[in-house]
């Protein structure tokens, strides 16, 4: 998720701000999971400001359209190709596993094609919470049907892909309020899945906005997403506009493909399955029941274990996780931080937490 119409701000008065109140939701402490009654889902947003995103987003497209119409109509037939209604029930089926039962769903014809230049700092695609839509880099998925050997295939694998990221992100908690700072200022935030932004406009220096754990919470989706693209692949082979067929096994050479050629999201699902797999083998329960607990945060809004996390990894590890926003700052952390052996009562209190997230999604 990116505000590619907001000015950046990687540090300063946002980001140093200490929070003392969150008014999205209340934050319980994840060590003691609180069961509520409405969680998931998007919440929070103005339907006037909602149109107006939506609006300028649609006409963003359009402008595509007109100057890459054949590339656009090729898009829109491998979109008639996915069957919406099982990607839905699947994404149901992993928010029930978090114990969410109502989550939110970005509409097939809200999903256009844009330009690369035009999606900015998004990558390869990009969800907007406050239009509620997603954009595809088309210029990308036409440079990857010009491969010679298997283009259409690895082309029709990147949408599902880039579709199945931004759906983890859509399904995920998406909610919008306001956050006060410890000076008494308040300022709107959008929390989204593990990330929280915070922005704050001034008539004088315009939007400011800083996002904290946005690089962990990219490597959480990514991880849904890829499971997702799989089970959806095992139930429904995917038809390409040539009339070939997208096949699991032919996903995975995607997979493999996009693995050598780790990016800053790859960077991210790395360190998510290396941390995950340390508390794995020191709990002694499956790495599945771990990332589980990370994604029942995830589609419930909940905060992350910090305690628990720093104590494992090292003194304000969660801070330096909060701040990372590329590869080179997750690699800086693995020189940094060791994953060592928990001691027993580190070991007893991470198995409660886990133990506690399994009762709670039954």
């Amino acid at each position: 998720m990116h505000f590619n119409t907001l000015k950046s701000l990687p540090a300063g008065r946002l980001a140093e701000g200490l929070l003392v109140r969150d008014t999205i939701l209340p934050m319980a402490d994840p060590e003691r999971p609180q069961e509520r009654e409405h969680v998931g889902g998007r919440s929070g947003f103005i339907k006037e400001t909602e149109a107006e995103a939506l609006k300028l987003v649609q006409s963003r497209a359009n402008e595509y359209e007109f100057r890459s119409p054949e590339n656009v109509v090729w898009i829109r037939d491998v979109l008639k190709k996915i069957d919406f209604q099982e990607l839905h029930n699947i994404y149901r089926e992993v928010a029930r596993r978090a114990g969410v039962r109502d989550i939110n769903f970005v509409l097939p014809h809200h999903i256009y094609p844009r330009g690369t230049d035009e999606l900015g700092d998004a990558a390869d695609a990009d969800y907007d919470p406050i239009s509620n839509a997603i954009s595809l880099d088309g210029d990308l998925v036409a440079r990857v049907r010009m491969i010679e050997s298997n283009g259409e295939k690895l082309a029709v694998s990147l949408i599902l892909q880039q579709i199945a990221h931004e759906y983890a992100h859509a399904t995920g908690y998406v909610a919008h309020g306001e956050i006060e700072l410890d000076q008494g200022e308040r300022i709107s935030a959008v929390r989204m899945g593990l990330n929280q932004t915070l922005y704050n406009h001034t008539e004088d220096r315009g939007t400011d906005y800083y996002t904290m754990f946005e690089l962990f919470n990219e490597g959480a989706t990514e991880h849904i997403a890829t499971l997702v693209s799989r089970e959806y692949l095992r139930r429904l082979p995917l038809d390409t506009p040539s009339g070939g067929t997208l096949k699991l096994l032919e996903f995975d050479e995607f997979l493999k493909i996009v693995d050598r050629d780790k990016d800053d999201y790859g960077a991210a699902v790395e360190f998510f399955n290396r941390l995950s797999a340390h508390i794995s083998k020191e709990c002694e329960v499956s790495q599945e029941i771990v990332q589980g607990a990370f994604i029942r945060a995830y589609y419930r809004g909940e905060a992350l274990p910090a305690g628990l996390l720093d104590e494992t990894v090292g003194k304000e590890f969660t801070k330096m996780l909060m701040r990372a926003k590329d590869a080179k700052y997750l690699k800086k952390l693995t020189r940094d931080y060791s994953l060592l052996s928990l001691s027993p009562s580190l070991r007893e209190r991470w198995a409660r937490f886990i133990e506690s997230v399994r009762r709670a999604v039954r």
